[in-house]
């Protein structure tokens, strides 16, 4: 069995239960979960206030979730962790330590550790201000078909 987004927030929502309304809410905003908006605009803080505090206990249920969803989840579950949720430590030193206290698995803080250091980076801090405000979307071109349409008689030669 592998997790996926539903799963993790539904798990979070076991150490964060006042995040229950804003989980359910987004079910029936869309239809189905969409764990980008959920963790971005509801549980991405309560998770980041948890790592910055001291309590230990927390830090330690909350990484044991993170941990075995990253290791036991679908690549794009992996992400969600890695990516939304842990890259919003924005290579704080002292976070990435408290992680590396708690994560067992190499790969797991190792991708962690890049991640952070890429979206610390110029190019990262680039990409980051590009997914707030993406380019307009442009659909792409129709192609003429080609030569090998025309022979075929598919459609009249190109001038």
């Amino acid at each position: 069995m592998s997790y996926d987004a539903n799963t993790l927030a539904n798990r979070i929502t076991t150490v964060y239960p006042e995040l229950k309304d804003a989980y359910k809410e987004n079910f029936q905003r869309y239809d189905e979960f969409l764990g980008e908006d959920f963790f971005v605009n509801h549980a991405n803080a309560y998770i980041m206030e948890t790592l910055r505090s001291n309590d230990k206990q927390k830090i330690k249920k909350l990484m044991r979730i993170l941990s075995d969803t990253y290791e036991n989840g679908t690549n794009d579950v992996q992400d969600l962790v890695v990516v939304t949720i842990l890259g919003e430590i924005d290579n704080d030193q002292e976070l990435l330590q408290k992680c590396r206290e708690q994560i067992t698995d190499d790969d797991f803080y190792d991708t962690l550790v890049a991640v952070n250091k890429y979206l610390a980076s110029s190019a990262g801090k680039k990409a980051k201000e590009l997914m707030k405000n993406p380019p307009a979307y442009k659909p792409p071109k129709k192609k003429n078909g080609g030569m090998m349409n025309s022979l075929m008689g598919m459609q009249p030669p190109q001038q």
